[in-house]
């Protein structure tokens, strides 16, 4: 009997010891899931791709690329975006409106950041980015365009534009249209090549300069 009970003794020790492990380790997994979300969560998300209405207001820039809501690859939210470039198009497009309480948060940032996954297995991803404005409050006048210096990889990206004046001196009752220009090159990296292979995009978010320090 004292044998049984000093094992009994013994295997709630352990019991303990195993429980206490897996708190400790639960508490280490959430620390670090929340890391990771503090630095995607920099800035403020004007676009999520999460649903529908969103993409709906998507267009193409006559670029023939189609835009459909996926659950594939996923890095903020519940979705991302499938592009579909046409194939034929040397530059893809996406046209999305900016005005309202998407443009009062724009006002004051300083760059705009896009979440992008470029497949591994595709022949071909972009390599090349470009943000271009224009004001639509009562006709279309182009305000200005910025390239993306950043440098990709396959699999995630996130592609800065940093903002010139002219982008940043919008009018807080006015209407813009962003569009975002994805374009492949050659081996040589001088000679555009037509996008025929999806990519994704999950969320567009801006940042003010006094967030990044």
């Amino acid at each position: 009997m004292r044998q049984s009970g000093r094992s009994v003794h013994g295997l709630r020790r352990l019991l303990r010891l195993v429980a206490a492990g897996v708190v400790a380790g639960s508490l280490l997994v959430g620390l670090a899931v929340a890391g990771g979300l503090a630095a995607e969560d920099e800035g403020t998300y004007l676009w999520t791709m999460d649903t529908l209405g969103e993409v709906f207001s998507y267009k193409d820039d006559n670029t023939g690329a189609r835009f459909k809501l996926s659950d594939q690859y996923v890095i903020q939210g519940q979705r991302s975006v499938s592009v579909i470039p046409s194939g034929s198009a040397i530059e893809t497009k996406l046209a999305i409106p900016l005005d309202g309480e998407r443009l009062a948060a724009w006002i004051g940032s300083d760059a705009v950041i896009i979440n992008i996954y470029l497949p591994p297995e595709n022949k071909l991803n972009p390599s090349k980015f470009f943000l271009g404005m224009a004001d639509v409050t009562t006709d279309w006048a182009w305000v200005e365009g910025t390239f993306s210096s950043t440098v990709v990889k396959a699999g995630w990206n996130q592609v800065r534009f940093d903002l010139p004046e002219p982008m940043k001196k919008v009018n807080k009752n006015g209407k813009y249209m962003l569009y975002f220009a994805f374009i492949g090159y050659d081996a040589s990296g001088t000679n555009k090549l037509p996008l025929s292979e999806m990519f994704y995009l999950d969320g567009i978010r801006v940042v003010k300069a006094a967030a990044e320090q």
